[in-house]
């Protein structure tokens, strides 16, 4: 982008002659400042690479025109009047190409509300059968002598060239319209050995995939993290339940045995089971006591064992 400094005079226009945009190397072209009221004007020049200069540096002065000759692609760039205190006109912006083709475009800005007809010149100067181009987009189905567009909606962005078949691309440019200022002077120029290509991607849809896959990633994230608290709800062992016995026997002791007064031993083993779908309680209770009977010497010494089922109460 070039950035001119200086006030700009309304009032005085800078005239290109012959009227177009893009020439090929060794053309040649002039500039003068019209509705010029006083002194001091002189043409000036800055190149794409960024370095100005005057009429004396890359032309030749004659009369009220400055005339370049020999064009070559480092005479691209914007042209404009300015005078000694620093006052500027409007500019124009000037492309020299070594393509074998051009498109015929206006340099000067347009009014609004006019129509401008677009030719694609080869380098022989004919006029063939070409396809029209705005911002990489074919406007043409099949290839025409020309195209005509209407300056109602035209935008300073929008870049127009051509394409022959068999033959090349032009250089791209902008159709400036009357009021509106140049925002970028300087011209692309495209492959003269290749058709457009298909059209890039606006900002506007990059914006709403970023916007989808960032959605999706979210998601997929907190999936992830719901499944992994969930499998470890899963895989957590369920509390054991443990339930405690207090066994008390009451047994009625021969009465010539009162005198030991020694309490009953009770040994209580409780097994618990969680591996089922209930909880069960084994318990096994073994009772000691004295025989003081001969009635009871008979019996076999081993202890009474008693196993019961507990079964606790689901809280």
């Amino acid at each position: 982008v070039l950035l001119l400094s200086g006030l700009t005079v309304s009032s005085v226009s800078v005239d290109v002659f012959p009227n177009v945009q893009q020439f090929f190397r060794g053309d040649s072209f002039s500039v003068s400042c019209a509705d010029v009221q006083t002194d001091g004007w002189t043409v000036k020049r800055t190149q794409t690479n960024g370095n100005t200069g005057t009429c004396a540096e890359f032309g030749r002065i004659d009369g009220s025109f400055c005339v370049v000759d020999g064009l070559t692609p480092g005479a691209s760039g914007v042209y404009w009047c300015e005078t000694s205190s620093g006052q500027q006109s409007d500019q124009v912006s000037i492309t020299v190409t070594d393509f074998f083709v051009i498109l015929d475009i206006p340099a000067l800005p347009v009014e609004t509300g006019s129509d401008v007809t677009l030719r694609c010149i080869v380098r022989d100067g004919s006029t063939p059968k070409a396809e029209f181009i705005k911002n990489g987009r074919t406007l043409t189905p099949v290839p025409v002598e020309e195209w005509t567009i209407s300056v109602d909606h035209l935008s300073d962005a929008d870049q127009y060239s051509c394409y022959v078949p068999d033959v090349g691309g032009s250089p791209a440019s902008s159709l400036r319209v009357k009021g509106s200022t140049t925002t970028d002077p300087t011209t692309s120029s495209s492959d003269p050995g290749s058709s457009p290509g298909p059209d890039s991607p606006s900002g506007s849809t990059i914006s709403v995939i970023i916007a989808v896959v960032s959605l999706v990633v979210l998601v997929l994230i907190l999936v992830l993290l719901l499944w992994k608290k969930h499998k470890g709800d899963s895989d957590s062992s369920p509390p054991v339940d443990v339930t405690y016995a207090d066994v008390t026997i009451a047994q009625a002791a021969n009465r010539r045995d009162k005198h030991h007064g020694e309490a009953e031993t009770v040994y209580a083993g409780i097994k618990t089971n969680t591996e089922g779908a209930e909880d069960v309680t084994y318990s096994h209770v073994v009772i000691k006591g004295q025989r003081s009977s001969r009635r009871n010497h008979a019996q076999s010494s081993d202890p009474d064992v008693v196993y019961s089922s507990v079964r606790p109460r689901n809280t």
